[in-house]
């Protein structure tokens, strides 16, 4: 299954997951993990990004009153 949210991320489910990375139609890295893995690593990427969402929001927030 081609992933509809990011450009050359393939994705297959099966017994073992495996994600292949694509840049210029070539298989550049490839990453097998079981489901349960899966899972564990997308909760942990999406606490990354919330994270980091709000460092920038605060770095902002005080930038604009620092002006």
């Amino acid at each position: 299954m081609k992933s509809p949210y990011a450009n050359g991320l393939k994705i297959n489910i099966n017994e073992i997951v495996k994600l292949e990375f694509i840049d210029n139609n070539v298989d550049v890295a490839s990453v097998a993990t079981t489901y349960e893995a899966l899972k564990q690593i997308y909760m942990a990427i999406g606490q990354c990004i919330e994270n980091h969402d709000s460092h920038l929001a605060r770095q902002t927030e005080a930038k604009n009153k620092a002006n």
